[in-house]
């Protein structure tokens, strides 16, 4: 009888730390929310600006995706005299192939740089780009990536205004086919909301490197502080570093012409391959915001999961269940559809249940394999 008594006590422990799970995810999934409608969209006229802009694109092997993106920055409205592009090559397997794309360009402001050997990653390779460029204000991006053709001016018409140190710009997955696709979309949306939505609130935790502008000075003030020992990590560990500098001004661009799209997985394989490395670095992540906010997520999504299987043993557990998948529905419907009203699409809202169902098997297991297997990008370990 004690033995059962004591079970039953567990029973209770565990649906009252899933209920107090549940109530401080929805809280804060709606405090996030807030943070992100009440950014403004950027009204400001792209135009002459006193600051210089150069632009870093770490490449390896980018052959098919680096002309996209070079013709997007020959058409740029920012003044060519007032913005630089340096492309720094990673050690690609086939270099020749790989930066033919910069050969018949029309730009006239662009270098193409090496990382010498025995260094490798993309950070020591913004790292040496941001030695070599000429202007005070790096802009970010991915070999990848496509940009709008005010791209530069309304990064440089931002910072004019608002005289932010760290800019984190917004970033968007092209659609492919298929359920799946839309399904890697919503789910990369809803990091790039949550980034957002942080960081208006004085709280950042997340950004994309595919889309940022740091002041020169800053970031070489504090290259030292980026992990360079993680391969990956480039956009978050620099957001962490510059949250340390006393001062220093974080702000969001939320604006149709400073976002930029990039190619969204093709498989599931490689959605899983690619956020699996994400995950590996969170065992060094040092910043508090980032670390509960990290632990919320998976502690309720692990909670579902759990509250799943028992459920299938114990019939009374459904009713808990249900109530949190439906409160989960809600607060995340309401993120994912106030992110779509910007990004656009928004009739892909109406596959939200579906997403609230596969996503925390998706999360709980990229969590847990990412601490177990190191990954791999471009082939080489993250390890």
């Amino acid at each position: 009888m004690a033995c059962f008594q004591i079970i039953s006590l567990n029973i209770d422990i565990f649906l009252l730390f899933s209920a107090l799970i549940g109530l401080c995810y929805f809280g804060v999934i709606a405090w996030l929310t807030s943070g992100w409608r009440k950014i403004p969209e950027f009204a400001g006229k792209p135009g002459s600006s006193s600051c210089g802009m150069s632009v870093l694109i770490a490449a390896r092997d980018e052959d098919h995706t680096l002309p996209g993106l070079i013709k997007d920055l020959e058409e740029q409205s920012f003044p060519p005299d007032r913005f630089e592009v340096l492309i720094i090559d990673d050690h690609s397997l086939n270099p020749v192939s790989s930066l033919s794309a910069v050969r018949n360009t029309s730009l006239q402001n662009l270098q193409v740089l090496s990382l010498p050997m025995g260094e490798t990653g993309k950070k020591l390779a913004l790292i040496q780009g941001a030695r070599r460029s000429r202007f005070d204000y790096l802009l970010l991006t991915d070999a990848d990536c496509r940009v709008h053709k005010d791209w530069i001016a309304s990064f440089a018409a931002f910072q004019k205004q608002t005289g932010a140190d760290l800019i984190i710009g917004l970033v968007d997955q092209t659609v492919r086919s298929g359920l799946l696709s839309l399904f890697f979309r919503l789910e990369f949306l809803s990091l790039i909301i949550t980034g957002a939505g942080s960081a208006a609130k004085k709280h950042p935790t997340l950004c994309n490197g595919a889309n940022l502008c740091v002041a020169k000075t800053l970031y070489l003030n504090i290259r030292k502080n980026l992990k360079l020992e993680e391969r990956s990590g480039d956009d978050v560990f620099l957001l962490h570093a510059v949250k340390q500098v006393p001062n220093a001004r974080i702000q969001v661009l939320k604006g149709q012409t400073s976002k930029v799209s990039t190619t969204s997985p093709e498989t599931m394989g490689q959605f899983l391959k690619q956020r699996i490395r994400w995950a590996s670095k969170s065992p060094s992540y040092t910043d508090r915001d980032t670390i509960a906010l990290s632990l919320l997520v998976l502690l309720f999504n692990a909670v579902l999961v759990l509250l799943l299987g028992f459920s299938f043993f114990k019939s009374g557990y459904w009713p808990w269940l249900i109530a949190l998948i439906s409160g989960k529905l809600t607060v995340d419907g309401y993120m994912l559809t106030s992110g779509l009203n910007f990004f656009g699409r928004k009739r892909q809202s109406i596959l939200l249940p579906l997403f609230e169902l596969i996503y925390p098997f998706y999360l709980t297991l990229a969590a847990v394999t990412s601490q177990l297997f190191p990954s791999r990008w471009k082939g080489r370990s993250e390890l």
